[in-house]
This record gives C-alpha cells, sequence and structure tokens, in this order.
C-alpha cells in the first residue's frame, strides 16, 4: 500500500494582533511532508513549515504539504490585525543615579494593559510590575562598587527606560599592602605598647594574631606583654585580603653586669644580660646564638674607635626592630640583642671569625644593615620591623 498524501494544519500562534504586531504560522502534516506551498501575503513562496507574518489588514494563509504520496489539501488561518492600538507614554525615558543603593519611579500613561521588566540584575522593580491603563513604577537601583559608571533598561509598557548610575569616585582596585609599627617597640616590665596598621590602600577590616591583640578588628592594638611577642595584622578591603605584616615588643633588659673594653682593640662574645661597653680601640663583637640563648639579653654601646657588629653563619634572626640609631635583634632562640648608637658600627654577615671566616667579607653602613634585614632606618620615633626569620647567609 502506498504513501497517503499529507494532511495538514495550520496554527497562528496570535490569531488576532494590534497593528504593527507578528504573528508565527505553523503548519503541522501528517503523514510528514517534504516540501510545502503556501500562499497568502508574504508567506507566498516560503517553502519550510513556518511562516512570521506582520500584516496590516486581516489576512488568510493557506499550505499544502507534498511527500511521495502526492499532495494533500490546502489548510488555512487567518491573522485578525486590531485597529483599536494600544498608546502608551512614560514620564520620563532616562533617569540618572549616585553610587550608592537609591530609588525611583516613572509614570505610566497607557490605553491597554502593560508590564514592567528590568534588564540589568542590579536594577530591581519594586512596585508597579504590571497594570492596566495609568500607573506608577517604582524601583530601586542597588550601590556600584566599582570606579565605572554603568548603564542599565527596563522596559515598560512597551518603552525603553534607562537608568545610569555613577562609579565609585576614588574606588579601591588593589588589596590593602600593610605596615605594622610598634610604639615603643622595646618596653619596661609593666608598660604598654601601642601597634599600629598603616594599609595602603586602606584597610576596611584587620584580622590580628598575637598576645592579647588576637581578636581585635581595628587599626591599633594596645598590648602590655610580660615577654617579647610578635605581633601580625592582615587588612582585607573590598578588592581582597592584603599581606601580613608583623611587630615584635621586647622587655628592656635588667643588666646584670656590665663588661667594659680596654684602650685596644677588643673581643667581645656577648652573653646573657650584661651591658658591654668598649674602649678606645677598634672593638668587634661577636654575636652567636652560642654564647646567646634563652630569655636573656645583651646590650652594646660603644662610641669610641671603629667597631663593627659580626652575625654568625646560619643564625636565624626571628624578628629585628630598627630605631634612629638603636636596633634590636631577636634571635630564633629567644636571647636578645641590643645595639646603642647603631649607626656608630660596621656589621657584617656571615663572617664566623671562630670558624676562620675572614672580618672585611663585608662591611655594611647601618642603613644598609637594615636593608638587608628588609628594613629602614627611621627619621621619627616609631620603630621598622624587619623581616621574620632571617637567616644569616655564608660569606
Amino acid at each position: 500500500m502506498g504513501l497517503d498524501a499529507p494532511v495538514c494544519t495550520l496554527l497562528a500562534n496570535q490569531s488576532a494582533i494590534i497593528s504593527g504586531g507578528s504573528s508565527t504560522l505553523t503548519a503541522t502534516c501528517t503523514p510528514a511532508a517534504t516540501s510545502y506551498t503556501w500562499t497568502g501575503g508574504t508567506c507566498a513562496g516560503t517553502t519550510g513549515t513556518f511562516c512570521i507574518v506582520t500584516p496590516t489588514v486581516t489576512t488568510t494563509y493557506t499550505v499544502k504539504g507534498t511527500n511521495a504520496g502526492g499532495t494533500g489539501a490546502a489548510a488555512s488561518a487567518t491573522v485578525t490585525v486590531n485597529t483599536n492600538t494600544c498608546n502608551s507614554t512614560l514620564g520620563a525615558s532616562s533617569a540618572s543615579a549616585g553610587a550608592a543603593a537609591s530609588t525611583g519611579s516613572v509614570s505610566v500613561a497607557s490605553t491597554c494593559a502593560w508590564t514592567a521588566t528590568s534588564t540589568a540584575n542590579w536594577i530591581s522593580i519594586t512596585a508597579g510590575a504590571s497594570g492596566s491603563g495609568n500607573g506608577l513604577v517604582s524601583y530601586s537601583v542597588a550601590a556600584n562598587t566599582g570606579a565605572a559608571a554603568r548603564t542599565g533598561t527596563m522596559t515598560i509598557a512597551g518603552q525603553t527606560y534607562t537608568v545610569t548610575q555613577a562609579g565609585v569616585t576614588g574606588s579601591v582596585t588593589a588589596t590593602p599592602v600593610c605596615i605594622l609599627s610598634a610604639n615603643p617597640a622595646i618596653i619596661n616590665a609593666g608598660s604598654s605598647s601601642t601597634m599600629t596598621s598603616n594599609c595602603t590602600p586602606a584597610a576596611t577590616s584587620y584580622t590580628w594574631t598575637g598576645g592579647t591583640c588576637a581578636g581585635t578588628t581595628g587599626a591599633t592594638c594596645t598590648v602590655t606583654p610580660s615577654a617579647a611577642t610578635s605581633y601580625t595584622v592582615t587588612g582585607v578591603n573590598t578588592v581582597g585580603t592584603g599581606n601580613t605584616a608583623s611587630a615584635t615588643v621586647s622587655i628592656a633588659s635588667n643588666v646584670s653586669s656590665t663588661v667594659p673594653g680596654t684602650q685596644g682593640n677588643d673581643f667581645f662574645l656577648p652573653s646573657g644580660n650584661n651591658a658591654y661597653y668598649g674602649g678606645a680601640g677598634n672593638d668587634t663583637y661577636i654575636i652567636s646564638p652560642y654564647t646567646l640563648s634563652g630569655a636573656v639579653a645583651a646590650k652594646i654601646v660603644d662610641n669610641e674607635g671603629t667597631n663593627v657588629i659580626q652575625l654568625v653563619n646560619g643564625m636565624t634572626i626571628a624578628s629585628s626592630s630598627f630605631f634612629n640609631n638603636a636596633v634590636q635583634l631577636m634571635l630564633s632562640n629567644g636571647a636578645i640583642v641590643q645595639v646603642l648608637g647603631a649607626s656608630n658600627f660596621i656589621y657584617q654577615l656571615g663572617v664566623n671569625v671562630l670558624a676562620g671566616g675572614t672580618a672585611t667579607a663585608n662591611n655594611l653602613s647601618y642603613a644598609q644593615f637594615a636593608a638587608a634585614l628588609g628594613a629602614s632606618v627611621p627619621v621619627g620615633a616609631v620603630a621598622v620591623s624587619g623581616s621574620a626569620n632571617f637567616v644569616v647567609p655564608s660569606n
């Protein structure tokens, strides 16, 4: 038995439109057609299963389906054009908004039913999403946290309403880079120090660790440690989390004895809780974790001659605080070295005289020494912290 010719139906998704509107005509055939013949308006000459029309007057359209069984009967559909058009106007076509969150509204005058929709995710319609005749559409605008202005639109009663929002003036574009300073960095037992975080660009919140600063959320923290304590702070802004800065507050040593120098050239191996006062010669102070360890401190004062501070190979400096003319070093074993009149000394890194190193391999000024440890010599009274856990290199 041969294949039957197609039996088709033709449907218009909008059988009645307002002048200027469109309708889609779709042919459905059983058995399936392999080709189609259309008549009526702009559909004439169409060969596919559907045709989109925008008639100005009521128009009837026909389609015939053809397959191997032949050509079937014509199916028809009519699209009616209504002459009662809908006229809608808005009270304004656009609005401007600042960077902060805000609200707005626009009036609608219409002769028919209408809807309002937003095409921007930062513009929300809060009232008047639909209506008939005259009405009011209210909307909210979310805060713009970026530096650039932005534009969004709403479609209201078939009309476009544009909202332009300004960007944030001086908008933050980078995470904070913070420096933590202690004032003072060396305190007497029972005294306090104020830790201050300075961040660029500014931080909006802070995360602290160390002693009583843990849990602090502001830019400053006042501490009264009973032992040398390191503190850290991390700044956060709208872009993200910045670096972690650190500073140490130490307790001034209670010197138990004084070690004087001679009029000649002396070598000192500072040990715990002693003050060293070199004489008129050219003196060398060898800082070693083997002679300085535990909760002890050594103070070095020498304003005569050409004097040298030597730091032995491989020693780790847990933290350092540089003042205008003094430096404090905390060794990884907990011992503290304080050098007063620091600008009067030459500094040598990785020169282990006891192991046969040469004492002239590197000669750093106080400023160069501070730079080598990741710090600088401050002009004012606030100390500058060096890099944490600095390992003295082998020379």
